[in-house]
């Protein structure tokens, strides 16, 4: 009996072997599937002179790529395409025999329209509008003349800002003034500006309270072609020790209190500071 069972054992294990079956257990295989190749973009728009770099992925043969119309678009030898003028076209990426394409769109720069200058009758027109403004709304310094002005905070900035517009009666003018203060010192800033477009006197001042001295600074400039980040004024002084950090220190007052003297007017009668005959300044 033992050696029929043994025989059986024997034959069954080969009869195991012969059906490929597994008597621990069965072996899973995973098949991954193909990466797709495709290009990183369909389609694209760009403007003259823009650029835009196309990738093939999923393959890492080499690739040669081509325009349909290189007067629209050309593409380098790695994909970058440059937008040349008006149109459309199709960037080709080739592997082989196969084709890959991106449809290109390419529209012109987009021209920001120019304003209209200020003619002088405009800047004399608002400089009018301001006077009768400053009558009207204004009120009365120690001097009789009536004034608007405004406390200007200024971010990130420990100064305290005081500026105003007077309008002189007797002289026909306007009194542009700006005053600072920031810890020990005070400047003062003075514009004198008539109703012709013509050059203009400015007075600055400065004071150290701490260290008990201080300059003064007198200069001109022609506001049609004052300029914030062109015009450099030279300033005569009072005093000529350290006479770059002190031309410095005037221009730097003199813009400021420009920008803050736009500020105001803007809030007042919501013009600016071109309108009034700086013509230049934000060039």
């Amino acid at each position: 009996m033992k050696k029929i069972m043994k025989t059986f054992a024997i034959l069954f294990i080969i009869a195991l072997l012969m059906t490929g079956v597994s008597i621990v257990g069965t072996e899973s295989t995973t098949v991954s599937a193909a990466t797709k190749v495709k290009l990183n973009k369909k389609k694209a728009t760009l403007t003259v002179g823009k650029t835009l770099t196309l990738k093939l992925k999923g393959t890492k043969k080499k690739v040669k790529w081509s325009s349909s119309k290189k007067k629209v678009a050309t593409v380098s030898a790695k994909g970058k395409v440059k937008a040349k003028k008006k149109g459309k076209t199709t960037i080709i990426a080739k592997v082989g025999k196969k084709k890959y394409k991106c449809k290109i769109t390419v529209k012109n720069k987009r021209v920001k329209p120019v304003a209209p200058a200020i003619t002088e009758t405009q800047i004399y027109n608002n400089k009018v509008l301001l006077k009768n403004h400053i009558l009207l709304k204004g009120f009365f310094n120690d001097k009789g003349n009536k004034v608007i002005s405004m406390t200007i905070p200024v971010a990130n900035d420990t100064t305290v800002y005081k500026v105003g517009i007077i309008y002189e009666l007797d002289m026909d003018r306007f009194g542009f003034v700006c005053i600072s203060e920031k810890e020990n010192i005070q400047t003062g800033i003075n514009l004198y500006m008539n109703m012709t477009n013509m050059s203009v006197p400015v007075e600055y001042a400065e004071v150290d309270n701490a260290a008990k001295t201080g300059f003064k600074a007198t200069a001109s400039l022609f506001p049609s072609t004052y300029s914030r980040d062109k015009s450099k004024i030279v300033f005569n002084l009072s005093d000529t020790t350290s006479y770059s950090n002190k031309q410095s220190a005037c221009n730097l007052g003199l813009m400021n209190a420009v920008v803050l003297w736009n500020t105001l007017l803007d809030r007042e009668l919501g013009l600016s500071i071109e309108e009034i005959g700086f013509t230049a300044f934000y060039q």
